[in-house]
């Protein structure tokens, strides 16, 4: 029998020491090594808890609490290297939103140290979701490929390219036709939203992309076209022309490349899907989006 309580003394203390993850959105008491996963597949890490008076109560003034945010999948956010935030709390509740979340500090507790410092014990954090986060996988086929992401890039997360999570493709060497002035291919390793690109592959593989879903217009000025030929993606949701021209006066397309047979096509039903990258060609340079009207302005003198 005592071997017995021993044994339970010593596995809830065991218990008591381990970090806890919880999942959802909600109010959780947590301490430092404790997570946190959101229903947006943001993980939520408490790393330190600091106090910086002499105080053991609930604690309202100068707590310092650094988090470190990841996601679900285990690939921190900042393209694999930890994102943190460090929040200098001087008065409760406080409110920030970081990495998808909005994130409310409630309350801190702390416990005194023989060395005359504090160390939060734990802190009360409000976590509830902002944006839902998506992933979409592309395929790839040997010889020349054209694609587009129709994931967006999260500049919260300290970087402004699209999130690969996974890659059995090997280095991304990507072309993208620069319309603007250049008139020509520039290379790339990283993905930008609903920009389209070229990638040549030697066997089937694929690319799995992370992040908010991308719609077709960045605002409500829609996406600038250049006289002449554009490459360009759709975001999340299937298309047509005709929904997302603006005022743009089309000469030639939408052409997608078929993977398969390496040649141009027309798509099929004329729906432009996510994922896929096409040309057009336009007369004149101009905005495509939802909601663009066409607008016949006049043009400066000659």
């Amino acid at each position: 029998m005592i071997v017995l309580i021993i044994f339970l003394i010593i596995f809830l203390f065991q218990d008591l020491s381990l970090a806890k993850v919880y999942r959802g959105d909600g109010t959780y008491r947590l301490r430092a090594g404790d997570s946190v996963i959101a229903s947006n597949n943001i993980r939520l890490n408490v790393t330190t808890i600091e106090l910086n008076s002499f105080s053991f109560n609930n604690y309202e003034n100068e707590a310092e609490i650094e988090l470190e945010g990841g996601n679900e999948l285990g690939d921190m956010c900042n393209y694999g290297l930890p994102e943190t935030i460090r929040l200098f709390v001087k008065e409760l509740p406080i409110k920030k939103e970081w990495c998808g979340l909005e994130l409310t500090i409630k309350s801190v507790r702390g416990e005194w140290k023989k060395d005359q410092t504090t160390q939060g014990e734990w802190v009360e954090i409000g976590v509830k979701s902002k944006q839902y986060f998506k992933t979409f996988t592309i395929e790839f086929y040997p010889g020349w490929n054209m694609f587009s992401s129709p994931i967006d890039f999260c500049p919260i997360f300290g970087y402004f390219h699209v999130k690969v999570i996974e890659n059995t493709c090997g280095d991304l060497d990507l072309w993208h036709y620069s319309a603007s002035i250049v008139k020509e291919y520039t290379n790339s390793k990283v993905i930008g939203s609903r920009s389209a690109y070229w990638f040549k592959v030697n066997k089937r593989c694929h690319i799995t992309l992370w992040g908010p879903p991308a719609p077709y217009n960045y605002d409500e000025r829609g996406v600038l076209l250049y006289k002449g030929w554009n490459q360009i993606g759709v975001g999340y949701e299937e298309v047509r022309w005709d929904d997302i021209k603006g005022n743009c006066e089309l000469l030639s397309g939408p052409w997608r490349w078929n993977p398969i047979t390496q040649s141009y096509e027309k798509p099929k039903n004329g729906i432009l899907k996510p994922g896929e990258g096409y040309w057009v060609k336009v007369k004149e340079t101009c905005r495509s989006g939802k909601g663009i009207e066409r607008v016949s302005i006049p043009t400066p003198p000659e």
